[in-house]
């Protein structure tokens, strides 16, 4: 099941981060299952913690911009979502969500 699935990685990621708690990836993944969860302040936690330690993970943003569209904060969204896409200009789904986003705050 995907309940099953999404445990397995959370569990998979904590270990990987009880090794090196510097390993962007596991971050970025249990930043990932938190959001899907709508625990909103502890992903953005690890997501955070993610673009720090690898300013190129895209989906970091894009996922720190959708906790900002939950909470209506469109202008923090937006700015989160231009750093995302200055390093991947073509990721889809930034580029429709910045569009989305800048019909509202301008």
């Amino acid at each position: 099941s995907s309940a099953a699935s999404d445990v397995y990685k959370r569990q998979a990621y904590m270990r990987s981060l009880e090794i090196n708690t510097y390993n962007p990836t596991a971050h970025l993944g249990i930043g990932h299952l938190l959001f899907q969860l709508n625990k909103d302040i502890l992903a953005a936690n690890h997501l955070t913690k993610a673009v720090e330690l690898d300013p190129s993970l895209t989906e970091g943003y894009i996922y720190l911009a959708g906790i900002k569209i939950r909470q209506e904060k469109l202008k923090e969204a937006s700015i989160i979502l231009n750093r995302g896409l200055i390093l991947n200009p073509d990721h889809q789904i930034g580029k429709m969500m910045k569009s989305d986003i800048d019909k509202f705050i301008e």
